[in-house]
């Protein structure tokens, strides 16, 4: 239990987070101006997109989520169920303010909770309560050694960039300060192995049983996460209980976690089972790949607490019992999660980052008066690449612009549309055009979400050459046909794609036209 001043202290420090993390939205809107109006979003903003269109979808009656990022037949899919429900809630007119506003309270909640859950996971291994708050502050908002990137080092990653900067399951910030289902299946994976090390017996693990069922509806990946440390903690305990022959308790502990692994199971058997008999999801988990980047920049990207963590694990080993045991198995868990031979190994090291903090520190407390007074200062240079990632955020608001903000014109044809457009029309725009377009009206596109359109490789330089003047009229009537499409939509963004006048057609009939942006309709012939 923690002290009243203790917790007090943790919520104060969570509405800071959400506080800091909430500014720069704020910022944004502070920013857009009479022609480029704020999209609400701010990094990865074309999976923000998408989460918005989720919801549009919720908002237009759907249960199951089916992608508007795609022409291609769908079943429907129980996934994403918090933003399709939150969509319920919202309704014209001013949908898009108000599927953005819920959004973002779905953040800000989630922030505050993965704080919440993270001192409390920490509490269970660090007794100095300064030290625990020091893990807090890392693990929230730290990093490692991306900050070298900026001052000219970048060549030191062999991935795309720090990962930091681009990955939300290895660290955390990211995902608080922008995607919401990340940061609420943090704090539920984290809470219920909370539970699982405070169950004085196997019935009472079947609250981190439902805290995990519950986190399936936000990343039923997360799930497995779970799992697998489950199992190596109690692989490392079984070491454990062979050398002191404690099999009661080994036996009593491997309870809690079966308890809890089977009532998590549901959607995650689901998830798999779905993805193996569903065509449409086969053809989707194919061209989804998020592949770990290479062990060195892992290295990097945990450099500053590695040191300390890999002491604190030597120490945790000779002093072994069943809860920092738990950091163990994760510690020696991490290769396997993170180069299992899984099309999306880069999201099953969520959480690690947390216990390897939670080592660090311990690892920090082993060390000399004077050396140790050294680690915050040390741990406190992991919080710039999160600075970095904020400064350059405001940046990008300084001068409104494509993606952020969307020109009025363009909202007014997206307007249109959604009272004059039958539900779930399709219409053929740019790339970039299509990312915005679902979020806004419940239409479907051919391409705008590279995971979720099908095929995306190959239909994104037909739909380019589908703008551009030396393409035969033939050509463009047999994409129109093949894909089904409603409506094609004309402004900037396709006209950058070439200097061919849809105007100058027999088969594309105008139907809307309002500063530089214009919408044909087409029929395709019976």
């Amino acid at each position: 239990m923690l002290a009243q001043g203790e917790r007090r202290w943790v919520r104060w420090f969570a509405v800071g987070v959400a506080v800091l993390t909430t500014l720069p939205y704020l910022a944004g809107y502070a920013f857009q101006t009479d022609t480029w109006r704020y999209s609400g979003l701010l990094v990865a903003s074309e999976d923000g997109f998408s989460y918005l269109a989720k919801m549009l979808s919720g908002a237009a009656g759907n249960w199951l989520f089916s992608t508007p990022y795609t022409l291609e037949p769908q079943a429907g899919f129980l996934a994403f169920l918090p933003y399709l429900l939150l969509g319920k809630l919202t309704s014209p007119p001013g949908q898009y303010e108000q599927l953005v506003a819920l959004f973002h309270l779905l953040r800000v909640a989630g922030g505050c909770l993965a704080v919440l859950a993270t001192y409390d996971f920490f509490s269970l291994f660090i007794q100095p309560v300064g030290w625990r708050r020091l893990a807090l502050v890392t693990a929230t908002l730290g990093g490692g050694l991306g900050i070298l990137s900026i001052f000219g080092l970048g060549s030191l990653w062999k991935g795309p960039m720090p990962l930091e900067f681009y990955s939300p399951e290895t660290f955390g910030f990211l995902g608080i300060l922008a995607i919401p289902h990340l940061a609420w299946a943090r704090a539920l994976l984290l809470w219920g192995l909370v539970r699982y090390l405070n169950a004085s017996h196997w019935k009472d693990a079947l609250m981190g049983g439902w805290l995990w069922l519950a986190m399936g509806f936000f990343q039923p990946l997360a799930v497995v996460v779970g799992w697998t440390v489950l199992a190596a903690h109690l692989a490392f305990n079984a070491l454990r209980a062979w050398r002191s022959a404690a099999w009661q308790s080994w036996f009593a502990q491997a309870k809690k976690a079966i308890a809890i692994g089977c009532l998590s199971a549901p959607l995650v058997v689901y998830t798999f089972i779905s993805f193996q008999v569903d065509g449409f999801l086969k053809r989707w988990q194919a061209q989804n790949i998020l592949l770990s980047p290479p062990a060195g920049d892992y290295l990097l990207a945990f450099g500053l607490a590695l040191p300390l963590a890999v002491l604190g694990a030597v120490w945790s080993f000779k002093h072994l019992d069943e809860k920092n045991s738990l950091l163990l198995a994760w510690f020696f868990a991490f290769p396997v999660l993170a180069y299992l031979p899984y099309n999306l190994q880069r999201r099953l090291p969520e959480g690690f980052w947390v216990a390897l903090v939670a080592l660090a520190c311990l690892g920090a407390l082993r060390l000399a008066p004077k050396a140790r007074r050294w680690v915050p200062v040390w741990l406190s240079i992991g919080l710039l690449p999160g600075l970095a990632l904020l400064s350059g955020a405001f940046a990008s608001l300084l001068k409104p612009g494509y993606p952020l903000f969307r020109p009025a014109g363009e909202l007014a044809a997206y307007s249109y549309l959604a009272e004059h457009a039958e539900k779930g029309a399709s219409v053929l725009a740019s790339y970039d055009t299509s990312t915005v377009l679902p979020a806004h009206v419940f239409l479907r596109v051919a391409i705008g979400h590279g995971p979720e359109s099908l095929g995306v490789n190959e239909l994104k330089p037909r739909v380019e050459r589908f703008f551009q003047p030396s393409t035969d009229d033939s050509e463009r009537r047999s994409l129109l046909n093949e894909l089904g499409i409603d409506f094609v939509f004309w402004g900037p963004l396709e006209k950058q794609l070439g200097s061919w006048n849809p105007e100058v057609t027999s088969y594309l009939r105008p139907v809307f036209s309002q500063d530089g942006y214009e919408i044909f309709s087409y029929e395709a012939p019976q």
